[in-house]
């Protein structure tokens, strides 16, 4: 009986346990496309900006950043294409030759909502995985990419009091769980002994 119980709570444990993590997976990640997604989109801007001071292409990325920045915006890819998808420039591939960029799920939304953003796309000139945030101008379209592999250990690992604190709960949860039924499955038996004697016409003394 005490066995029965525990699997059963462990089970039902487990379940909820599993449906809170991929809750708190989809949230941190929501979280995270959109926090890259507005850094991004405040580098499209300052792009725009250095280009309508005057800055040429290269001078404007140079500017954007720096090589020495020492992060991991030191990565960051900037592509600029034509409303008709005509790849202008890119910092990462050579633009001859490069296929039209209309297709681009990114900057079609830019296009047509003004900015867009794709979280996981295969790069077939760089050969990287990359995140793109794409915003629109009157006559270009200025897209910044940065390459992006999510991940659910990364993600849950990203917050450690989040994971620690899931730890500690279950643990105090599965002990609670292993001794309690096991009080509540001796008195399950002897209600069922109980019961088994007097159905049997057994005399019970007082």
């Amino acid at each position: 009986m005490h066995q029965r119980l525990f699997l059963t709570l462990f089970l039902f444990f487990f379940l909820f346990l599993l449906l809170f993590l991929i809750f708190q997976v989809r949230r941190e990640k929501d979280i995270q496309v959109d926090s890259l997604n507005q850094q991004l989109q405040i580098f499209n801007r300052c792009f725009d900006a250095l280009l309508v001071e005057g800055c040429c292409y290269e001078d404007a990325a140079q500017q954007l950043i720096p090589k020495e920045a020492g992060d991991h915006f030191e990565d960051l890819r900037i592509t600029v294409v034509d409303t008709t998808g005509r790849v202008l420039y890119d910092t990462q591939a050579a633009v001859e030759g490069m296929s039209n960029h209309l297709d681009r799920d990114e900057i079609r939304q830019a296009l047509r909502e003004g900015e867009g953003f794709t979280q996981f796309r295969y790069s077939q000139e760089v050969r990287k995985p990359y995140f793109y945030a794409a915003r629109s101008y009157d006559t270009y379209v200025v897209r910044m990419a940065l390459p992006y592999r999510f991940t659910w250990p990364s993600v849950l690992w990203s917050d450690r009091r989040f994971i620690f604190f899931v730890l500690l709960v279950s643990m105090g949860f599965c002990l609670a769980i292993f001794f309690y039924p096991r009080r509540l499955g001796q008195n399950i038996e002897r209600l069922q002994d109980f019961a088994s004697r007097v159905q049997a016409g057994e005399h019970l003394s007082q």
